[in-house]
């Protein structure tokens, strides 16, 4: 998954563990907040909040192209 998110020069995300065996990976930074909460393979809930913008979320099974962007954007 983070193959597919992250250039190689985007900072490693801090990965905390759920309390039932989910996994949350986050990014915060100046620009923004993105917070991947992996449910299981494949069922991952993506938050986004972009500095001055709207809120956006989706549900991601494996296009991941939609993440790539808020990545980008919050590391602008």
């Amino acid at each position: 998954m983070l193959e597919q998110i992250c250039a190689k020069s985007t900072t490693p995300p801090s990965i905390v563990p759920g309390t039932e065996g989910d996994l949350g990976v986050e990014w915060h930074t100046e620009n923004g907040d993105l917070v991947l909460h992996v449910l299981a393979p494949n069922d991952v809930q993506a938050w986004c909040l972009i500095s001055g913008g709207d809120e956006e979320s989706e549900s991601v099974r494996t296009d991941f192209s939609g993440i790539v962007n808020w990545v980008s954007r919050i590391f602008a």
